[in-house]
């Protein structure tokens, strides 16, 4: 599935190539599948709800600034928002809100989000180039420092079990552990890689 920014629609295609689009009532930012079998999408003032058929239900925000969205391990919609909170939002549409308080807050500053193999919520700072893991409850346990100027913008769990992540200044692709263990890897000079989504398994299409 995916959005169409500037224009209201939302996209399916399948293996085969065939589109179909469906009508938004706002620009679609992010988008996940949540545990109702519905798609979740982050609008500029809302959280929209669709059906597989396209159907459209609205949910206001007490806040603004979204950046990502996920399905987390609890069965809710967690999502980060600038400056420096994360949160998450039940299935009738309350939406909760988490700090990024402390010591660790500085470094935070949340992008992207994913699900973890270890049932906690992984997220990159874009802006002051780390990783950081927040429980379910709402507390951030630590951050992990990446090189300066790599703005990672964007993650996801790999389906070896680790947290892989983009480097849109640094032109590179990381992974880390859920001890803490990086591992970078290089793409093409000024791909600026920004999304990234782990696929299916090699053969599934053919």
């Amino acid at each position: 599935q995916a959005g169409g920014v500037g224009m209201n629609l939302l996209g399916k295609f399948t293996p085969g190539g065939v589109v179909t689009t469906y009508a938004l009532n706002e620009n679609p930012l992010a988008i996940c599948a949540g545990a109702d079998g519905n798609l979740w999408i982050m609008e500029p003032t809302q959280v929209a709800v669709v059906t597989l058929s396209g159907a459209e239900t609205d949910y206001g925000l007490t806040s603004s600034g979204w950046t990502s969205i996920t399905l987390g391990p609890d069965g809710n919609i967690w999502f980060t928002e600038t400056p420096n909170v994360v949160g998450y939002v039940l299935p009738r549409g309350l939406v909760v809100e988490f700090g990024l308080d402390g010591e660790l807050a500085a470094f935070a500053d949340p992008s992207g989000i994913t699900s973890g193999p270890d049932g906690a919520l992984w997220f990159v700072g874009e802006f002051t180039n780390n990783i950081g893991r927040i429980t379910t409850i709402g507390t951030l346990t630590r951050t992990y420092a990446l090189s300066q100027g790599s703005a990672p913008t964007w993650n996801t769990l790999g389906p070896d079990g680790a947290v892989w992540f983009t480097e849109v200044e640094l032109d590179q692709i990381g992974r880390i552990t859920t001890t803490g263990v990086v591992t970078t890897f290089p793409t093409a000079p000024g791909s600026a890689p920004e999304d990234i989504v782990a696929g299916p398994p090699l053969g599934a299409f053919a």
